[in-house]
């Protein structure tokens, strides 16, 4: 199965390939280089990693959101990424 290189040196993964590795849009991808080649697999991922994501955002306010808007959405995006990871989080809220 072979794919294009755009000019920015992008390359869209065959369909058949994203399902067989669960990489859905978002998904961060790590290359192994080897004397004969690349590998692609998934990343590891870990809420660390999510949280680290989810307390850059907080860094970066929305002009306008409040501190409290702001704090409510780290606890979502960290409720989130250990979800992903099938934990269950304490601060994971209805809705």
């Amino acid at each position: 199965m072979s794919t294009t290189v755009s000019s920015k040196g992008q390359v869209t993964i065959p369909k058949r390939i994203r399902d067989a590795l669960r990489i859905v849009r978002g998904t961060k991808v790590d290359f192994i280089l080897s004397d004969d080649g690349a590998r692609l697999k998934p990343a590891e991922h870990s809420a660390v990693t999510g949280a680290a994501g989810a307390l850059r955002a907080y860094g970066r306010r929305r002009p306008g959101g409040s501190e409290k808007d702001s704090l409510e959405r780290v606890r979502k995006e960290v409720a989130d990424a250990a979800a992903d990871e099938g934990r269950a989080s304490r601060h994971k809220r209805a809705g």
